[in-house]
């Protein structure tokens, strides 16, 4: 940044250039001219005087970034979202990437300059703007003065101030319709966060986490990811409200964020007691997504069953399993030895499942040679249904002697 001499300079040059055919050409940060710098003053003198016009240069759009990134194309929509089309962090993270080798930002990290760059306009801001933008990099791309008020214990007035300050520098923006502000790049954000010690992390996501509980107690997502960042004193928090995220996205119809948030409350740690409840709901949830992992979690709920002696978590584990997709034209050993397990070990009285579990023996023994034993199988699986007076199992069983006794007359 120029000094008061060369800005001096500048304003004298400018004014008695006369009718000489001089053009100077400057450029500057605006997002670090702040209130009271010796800029300020400059344009607006020679504004006055017809002498000067301000030509902003915008981000590059992501056609520009593609051509940047030459073999990396594919990748241009991630770089130009983290970067809103910077020039500098799209060329400090072009050569970042050909430098490591790496085919994805998530495994290349924030390149050295940009930490650099960061540090220095952080440098410029007071101590209270850099408290706000480390709580607010802990938060997320997106925050509110409310809530970093609070972490930081500056109050939201304080906050408020400080996050325009960051406004001001260009490391934030501010959304509209008060719906709070946002890093303006990402990895701002990423190089903020990245400073900070594994130690400060856990504690300042356990605060936002507990702050969050009174601000937002709906936001189940966003406290699952804070109190899981917390590990391991929060431990129980986080699953908890991965759960309940959980449940929240199902009665969505958001099956692939269930299954997300099941997986993340299964990290390990989790207590063998809920473990196969949870790893039930998990194929569940794989399986209502399409996602061909839904056996495996099943399988992996029948192996908790077991090591528990949960007999009716076993049968519904081999339900599970019949639910999902099987090869057509071969006989699948381990889902009728499953079957037939869970019915084995099914305890008196579990008539429903005992109906549902024998109709999906018998589907699952479809391609066997004699049809005589499935359609054994099933003909006991209505009966079953029929006395109990249940639809819907009515229904499943029914429709399971029909598609496994097809073709056996």
């Amino acid at each position: 940044m120029a000094d008061g001499s060369t800005l001096a300079l500048l304003r004298h040059l400018m004014r008695h250039a006369g009718q000489a055919p001089v053009l100077v050409v400057a450029a500057c940060r605006d997002g670090e001219v702040t209130v009271g710098h010796a800029l300020t003053a400059v344009p607006a003198d020679l504004h006055q005087q017809d002498l000067v016009r301000v030509v902003p240069v915008p981000g590059l759009d992501r056609g520009e970034v593609a051509a940047m990134l030459e073999g990396r194309a594919m990748l241009a929509a991630e770089v130009h979202q983290c970067t809103a089309g910077n020039p500098f962090l799209v060329h400090q993270l072009v050569r970042h990437l050909i430098e490591t080798g790496s085919g994805s930002l998530a495994d290349a990290g924030v390149p050295a300059g940009v930490h650099w760059v960061v540090r220095r306009r952080l440098a410029l801001l007071g101590t209270g703007t850099w408290s706000a933008l480390t709580v607010a990099a802990v938060i997320g791309r997106r925050f509110g003065a409310g809530l970093v008020g609070r972490v930081t214990g500056l109050g939201e007035q304080a906050a408020l101030e400080a996050l325009e300050s960051a406004c001001a520098a260009r490391l934030v923006t501010e959304l509209p319709d008060g719906g709070g502000f946002a890093f303006i790049h990402d990895l701002v954000r990423e190089a903020i966060y990245a400073q900070l010690g594994a130690n400060r992390r856990a504690l300042l996501h356990q605060a936002i986490a507990d702050s969050l509980e009174t601000l937002a107690p709906g936001s189940a997502g966003e406290l699952a990811r804070h109190y899981r960042a917390a590990e391991p004193s929060a431990r129980g928090k986080a699953v908890h409200y991965a759960v309940a995220a959980a449940e929240a996205a199902t009665a969505q119809l958001a099956h692939d964020d269930a299954a997300r948030y099941y997986d993340d409350a299964l990290r390990p740690g989790e207590p063998p007691a809920s473990r196969g409840a949870l790893l039930l709901a998990l194929g569940t949830a794989r399986m209502r997504a399409g996602d061909p992992r839904a056996r495996t979690a099943f399988c992996s709920a029948a192996a908790q069953a077991r090591n528990s002696g949960d007999t009716l978590l076993l049968a519904r584990a081999a339900l599970g399993v019949t639910a999902t997709w099987a090869p057509t034209g071969t006989a699948d050993p381990e889902r009728t030895g499953l079957l037939s397990e869970a019915l084995t070990a099914l305890p008196a009285g579990q008539d429903l499942l005992k109906a549902r579990l024998l109709s999906g023996l018998a589907r699952a023994r479809y391609w066997e040679a004699d049809p005589a034993p499935r359609a054994q199988l099933s003909a006991q699986a209505v009966e079953i249904a029929r006395r109990l007076g249940d639809p819907a199992t009515l229904a499943t069983c029914l429709d399971a002697h029909n598609s496994s006794t097809w073709g056996a007359r």
